[in-house]
């Protein structure tokens, strides 16, 4: 539980054992690092528990830690290559459920949140607004993966300079966004 036992997100994810939970209080906090399967999810309401990159840094990845959840939480500020709020990196079956992201930046792909070489990633009533991409994909991109599915999620002023001012999909097969 972040702030209650642990000082940070990071600490939590890093204590919490594979298929645990990690517990968010209210309150703004930097990202983490996610390298092993764990459920992440705010104990308030989404505008209360804030992951914030402050504009200079990724807010969350998870990296070869297939079924991850992610819910309830508000990304904004993150600022990265790729998925400056939320990069998914060989990781399947994540979910990404009830979150919001707002004002985010990459300086290529997936503004909000990037998906890469994972299969069976949902993203279920999400919101993107004002998110970002200097490539493809204003608030999310999806490349190299299968049957990702998009569903119940709203996109509201997101830009991309190249293509797919809100998804962007590459080397993607049975996708579905509804």
């Amino acid at each position: 539980r972040v702030p209650e036992e642990v000082a940070t997100l990071q600490l939590a994810v890093d204590a919490a054992e594979a298929g645990g939970y990690v517990c968010v209080g209210p309150g703004a906090w930097a990202g983490a690092r996610v390298s092993q399967p764990v459920w992440i999810q705010a104990t308030g309401a989404p505008d209360a528990t804030i992951l914030d990159g402050a504009g200079r840094n990724p807010i969350l990845t998870i990296e070869d830690a297939p079924g991850t959840r992610v819910q309830g939480l508000t990304f904004t500020g993150g600022s990265s290559t790729f998925g400056a709020a939320l990069r998914v990196i060989q990781s399947d079956s994540v979910v990404i459920i009830g979150n919001r992201f707002n004002d985010n930046v990459a300086l290529a792909d997936g503004g909000a949140v990037s998906i890469e070489a994972s299969n069976g990633v949902q993203l279920t009533t999400n919101q993107f607004s004002s998110n970002e991409a200097g490539g493809s994909g204003g608030a999310l991109s999806v490349v190299d993966s299968a049957s990702t599915e998009v569903d119940s999620n709203t996109f509201s002023r997101n830009h991309a300079d190249a293509e797919g001012g809100a998804i962007w999909l590459l080397r993607t097969t049975d996708a579905v966004v509804e």
